[in-house]
């Protein structure tokens, strides 16, 4: 059981994210194709190395929980906010007037009217981080004129960073990303929220095991960028109470997977990438082209379920 800290707070066990490997065989300096980019992503390699080893050597010190601004409880940990401020400071090193909008200490949206305006989340995933999994991730993406142009992804655990640039591709582990091809037939493996899989709305649609796998996964990102590397052929939320989607969480992932070949979409079809919401409350899709109208089909059925439960 986790050890009670003070204030309500809870001391997370310290032993739960051991390095399997070192990190210095593990780290590396990818090739930059665009001068436009170069010393801000040279800096930020350097402080997700340093955010790297402080996930993996410190693990969950202290944690409590928040409310968001809708209302929702959300779990917080002193590592989210050490990490925070390391992004910043890197930023700010780099490009001092540049705007932030960061998920703990900056999450005043109204930043992003800015020009140039970098979004953080120091963790996603963070019940992952805390239960010990390797679903957490880094996320950091530069916005020009409210678009995605520049993100960076750093999954600690999994010994995985992503680069994506708007144009001109994605890496992983500075190795080129691209969608793998989908095998002909069999069930779609998707990947859902574990708390949207319990759900009775989803429950009463999930009918047809011939044709789609559910697979309950945490975090969106782990969901989204599941999809560009093939774990996936697609991830989904329903925009349901409680399921809300802030722009630190997706602007990095859709930017990946956009590059990577996928698409990241409302329900609707919309971009998202485009929009660009400060909270996309309206549900989305991430998709492989294989599978694009097929589930988007499927979609449509609970959807019409959730306004009949609603007595709508």
């Amino acid at each position: 059981m986790p050890e009670k800290g003070p204030t309500g707070s809870t001391r997370c066990g310290q032993d739960i994210l051991q390095p399997q490997l070192p990190l210095s065989g593990l780290l590396y300096r990818e090739k930059e194709t665009s001068p436009r980019f170069d010393k801000i992503a040279a800096a930020l390699h350097t402080a997700l190395d340093r955010c790297r080893s402080l996930l993996l050597e410190l693990g969950c010190t202290v944690s409590w929980q928040k409310t968001d601004s809708h209302g929702q409880q959300e779990l917080v940990t002193e590592t989210d906010q050490a990490v925070e401020r390391i992004l910043i400071e890197t930023i700010k090193g780099v490009d001092p007037k540049v705007a932030i909008v960061a998920e703990e200490t900056l999450s005043d949206t109204s930043a992003l009217k800015q020009q140039r305006c970098f979004v953080i989340d120091p963790i996603d995933g963070t019940k992952e981080f805390v239960a010990g999994r390797d679903g957490f991730s880094i996320s950091v993406a530069l916005l020009e004129a409210r678009r995605p142009v520049f993100a960076i992804v750093d999954f600690p655990a999994r010994r995985q960073r992503f680069v994506a640039r708007s144009g001109l591709g994605v890496s992983l582990n500075g190795q080129p990303l691209k969608l793998p091809e989908r095998p002909a037939g069999g069930p779609l493996r998707v990947a859902v929220s574990p708390k949207q899989f319990a759900d009775s709305r989803f429950r009463r649609v999930r009918s047809d095991p011939d044709s789609i796998t559910f697979v309950p996964t945490g975090a969106l990102v782990s969901k989204v960028v599941g999809v560009a590397t093939g774990v996936y052929d697609a991830a989904f939320s329903f925009g349901w109470e409680g399921s809300s989607a802030p722009i630190w969480d997706f602007a990095g992932a859709g930017l990946i997977l956009q590059e990577a070949g996928g698409f990241f979409s409302s329900l609707d079809g919309s971009p998202l990438l485009e929009a660009m919401k400060a909270i996309h409350g309206d549900g989305w899709l991430a998709e492989s082209p294989s599978c694009q109208r097929r589930l988007r089909d499927w979609i449509s059925l609970p959807l019409g379920l959730d306004k009949e439960l609603d007595g709508s």
